[in-house]
């Protein structure tokens, strides 16, 4: 499987589409300040990595969206969500 951080970058790049592959995207960048992401962005975003990873959007709480500022932000509490649901 792809990583987290993979799937939450390329995710990114279709949301803004003008990043070309060979643009640097850094991963700690704001996602409102620094690459001008809209709430309804914001959202979008969150819900089609939860599809891409399989994570069920209501594992997710609404303080882990609020932590969610960067996209590495999102790739951390996204695999912890996953780990917490994987069966053992």
């Amino acid at each position: 499987m792809e990583s987290i951080e993979s799937v939450v970058e390329t995710c990114c790049r279709e949301l803004l589409g003008v990043m070309r592959r060979e643009d640097p995207f850094d991963l700690q960048g704001r996602l409102v300040e620094d690459y001008g992401l809209s709430s309804l962005q914001l959202v979008t975003l969150v819900t089609t990595v939860c599809e891409e990873t399989g994570l069920p959007l209501t594992a997710l709480t609404e303080r882990d969206i609020a932590r969610m500022k960067t996209a590495g932000d999102i790739a951390a509490i996204v695999q912890g969500a996953l780990q917490a649901v994987k069966p053992s």
